[in-house]
């Protein structure tokens, strides 16, 4: 059994990386059409996504249909690129606004029973009766009146 212990002539010493001290977060760089569109949702909040984005397109006037429906989609890129950053959320589906919602609790759905019996065995069943009333009726071929299939029972007594 060994009980002594020697150190290694020269041990590897490896120094930990320094990080650099954490810097102040930047600031996105927003252009005026990023301005605009966070102006219009501060100013009534929360607000659909879709009005804003028209507002926004009229406001600069585009020549043609095909121009402005272009210049939908790249606003609706910038406000997808605010919404990344932090600046506007999303509320609901169709909604934006600056302050992020609160979060709702998730609403349990009540599983209801399946039905046994479907409506259309229920129609097979109401067409059968009828069949049978006309056939008693001897009112095989013809027209069968609608008074009679909705009250058998005053037929049979009159």
């Amino acid at each position: 059994m060994i009980t002594i212990f020697v150190a290694p002539e020269s041990p590897l010493q490896t120094s930990k990386p320094t990080l650099p001290p954490p810097s102040l977060p930047i600031r996105p760089v927003l252009d005026w059409i990023d301005q605009r569109i966070l102006d219009l949702v501060r100013e009534c909040e929360p607000v659909k996504l879709w009005h804003v984005l028209n507002l926004v397109a009229e406001e600069t006037s585009p020549r043609s249909r095909a121009e402005g429906r272009e210049l939908r989609m790249k606003l609706w890129h910038k406000v997808r690129r605010l919404i990344g950053l932090g600046l506007v959320f999303r509320v609901g589906r169709n909604s934006v606004a600056t302050v992020k919602p609160l979060a709702k609790p998730a609403t349990r759905r009540v599983c209801c029973r399946k039905r046994t019996v479907t409506e259309s065995t229920s129609a097979l069943c109401l067409w059968n009766d009828v069949k049978a009333l006309k056939h008693a009726f001897g009112q095989e071929s013809g027209a069968f009146s609608k008074r009679a299939a909705a009250d058998p029972l005053k037929r049979r007594n009159s």
